[in-house]
This record gives structure tokens, C-alpha cells and sequence, in this order.
């Protein structure tokens, strides 16, 4: 599912928007992708409509004292390295509580074991692509930097 998302993000992201799933399934397919795989990602991605609405927990979430506690599930879908990560993205107000929240859900449908740092950026930065949040040029170098701890 992956390098579907990549391929999303290198040849639309530019762009400013994706197009509809009509060009999407087109596009992906004439890049070699398989239909199941196609069929999985859209409908992954339509999750981002069926997230939270980004103001629901907007008052309780964002004046919050208190901290996040992972559950079970959440644990066994992010790596250590990528809950930090959500984590530091959060105490810098680089993403609100919020934004988290439809991340991790996003993360949880995924059919993936376990999802790393280099996955969570790419999550993060398709979950501010669809609510179309500007990303300044330093958040944009941090999701872009691949997690080096990893390739060792």
C-alpha cells in the first residue's frame, strides 16, 4: 500500500490536490499497480472524509493539560520511534491533538503490522494534503527525511 501512497505523493502533491478516483485508478494502473491494491488505497484514503471532523473534539482535545496514552492496538500499529514522532510533531504545534487523532485512525485501517517513522511521515503528510493545510518548507524537510535509524 506504500508505494502506492508514495507514487500518490510524488506525481500529485505538486499539484495541490488529487484528482478524482476515476484519474487516480487510471493513473495507477498505467504505473503498473494492481486493481485490489488500487481499490484498497482509495478507499483507505476515503477514510480521511470519514475521520473526525477536524473541529469535533477541537475545544476538549487542543486545551487539554493532560497527555496521550496509547492503547493496545495503537501500540501494536506504531512503532516506538513513530509514537514519539506524533508526539514531538504535537509538542511543537507542528500538527494539533486533533490532526493526531485522525492519524492514528488512519493508521489503525491500515492492513500493515506495524507502521515506522518514514510511514507515520508520509501518513501526516496526507493528512494535511487532504484537509489542505499549508505545509511550510520546514515541516516539508522534516517529512521528507527519511528515518535513518531505519536503514541500519
Amino acid at each position: 500500500m506504500f508505494d502506492i501512497l508514495f507514487y500518490l505523493v510524488e506525481n500529485f502533491f505538486p499539484h495541490g490536490t488529487l484528482p478524482d478516483n476515476e484519474t487516480i485508478t487510471r493513473k495507477l494502473s498505467d504505473a503498473g499497480f494492481e486493481e485490489d491494491d488500487i481499490s484498497e488505497v482509495l478507499g483507505w484514503l476515503r477514510g480521511f472524509n470519514a475521520s473526525a471532523d477536524p473541529n469535533a473534539y477541537r475545544g476538549s482535545l487542543e486545551h487539554s493539560g493532560g497527555f496521550r496514552v496509547f492503547s493496545p492496538e495503537e501500540i501494536n500499529g506504531l512503532s516506538t520511534k513513530a509514537r514519539g514522532f506524533l508526539t514531538f510533531l504535537v509538542q511543537s504545534d507542528l500538527i494539533s491533538a486533533t490532526q493526531r487523532e485522525v492519524i492514528i485512525e488512519r493508521v489503525i485501517a491500515l492492513s500493515e503490522s506495524q507502521v515506522g517513522v518514514d510511514e507515520i511521515k508520509l501518513i501526516v503528510l496526507l493528512a494535511l494534503w487532504h484537509q489542505q493545510e499549508s505545509i511550510d518548507g520546514m515541516m516539508l524537510e522534516l517529512l521528507a527525511a527519511r528515518d535513518e535509524s531505519s536503514l541500519q
